[in-house]
């Protein structure tokens, strides 16, 4: 199991950036991305904070088996959504959740506002805020090329204007087909934006022995061997219908089902849910377009 590590916060107001532990506790109750980003927002953001203010704040967190297991490579990122009005938390893809904890961090907490257009650069030889005015107006995949050799995490013009469903971008250039990741929900490149914040740019360096991640290598391959056993009986078959039906299953088994608002987790209709015929109803073809 790897080791949480690092935080480094970021003050954009007063150009400063801080490391600091995570505390033996928070480590131990609030496991992964998702439960540091909702520990820390619950912790710095007031209820009534606008989330276009300086007041807000972004978290952006890996987790755990991020660089220690394939396919744990998911970032989560959070802010007061200025789309909602509340909690808000999304997740992508790509190498930043690994580069950031190749950099020795397990997040990065933003706060404050700067007064000028900047990107923060995490490299081994340098952590620092540096100024970028040149490339406002940039769209994202322009912000990829600019920073070749680096992990990019940034916002494109819609984030910059503040508009409250603007996504936050990742790798645009070195995910297959050019597409990148994207954390797609509440607004958070909008909260970006408003912090005059264009990109975050990683390139790690160190490996799992530098990073004193201890790998029980047996237990690793039992639990690929799992993985892989689940998506090929549960989860491939009905990716072909264009089904969600095992993702409803699995969730149902894990009591998170989304019932009554999220009010509740589980359901006692769920084995009459499940029941729903997706070969039924899928009767033509299916295109998807990704849209730029």
């Amino acid at each position: 199991m790897a080791e949480y590590k690092k935080i480094l916060r970021v003050d954009l107001s007063n150009n400063t950036l801080e490391e600091e532990d995570i505390p033996p506790n928070v480590k131990e109750k609030y496991l992964g991305g998702k439960g540091l980003v909702a520990y820390y927002m619950y912790k710095e953001v007031k209820p009534k904070t606008d989330p276009y203010s300086p007041e807000n704040k972004m978290f952006i967190f890996n987790g755990p088996l991020t660089f220690v297991y394939p396919t744990f490579t998911k970032i989560s990122i959070g802010a007061k959504s200025p789309l909602t009005g509340t909690f808000c938390d999304s997740y992508a893809g790509g190498s930043f959740a690994v580069e950031l904890k190749r950099a020795g961090y397990t997040g990065i907490i933003v706060e404050g506002r700067s007064d000028k257009m900047v990107c923060l650069k995490i490299t081994r030889d340098e952590k620092r805020l540096i100024e970028c005015e040149n490339l406002r107006g940039k769209t994202t995949y322009e912000v990829g090329d600019y920073f070749t050799g680096y992990s990019v995490l940034t916002i494109g013009p819609a984030g910059e204007n503040l508009v409250r469903f603007a996504g936050i971008f990742i790798d645009m250039r070195s995910r297959p087909l050019n597409r990148p990741g994207v954390a797609g929900r509440g607004g958070l490149g909008a909260v970006m934006g408003s912090k005059n914040l264009k990109a975050i740019i990683v390139r790690g360096w160190m490996g799992l022995e530098d990073l004193g991640l201890k790998i029980d290598l047996e237990k690793r391959s039992q639990l690929i061997n799992r993985y892989m056993e689940i998506l090929k009986k549960e989860v491939v078959p009905a990716i072909g219908l264009g089904s969600n039906l095992p993702v409803f299953k699995l969730s149902a088994e894990a009591k998170i089902l989304p019932v009554k608002n999220f009010r509740l987790g589980s359901t006692t209709n769920g084995r009459s849910l499940q029941k729903m015929d997706g070969e039924k109803y899928l009767w033509g073809d299916t295109h998807a377009q990704h849209v730029q």
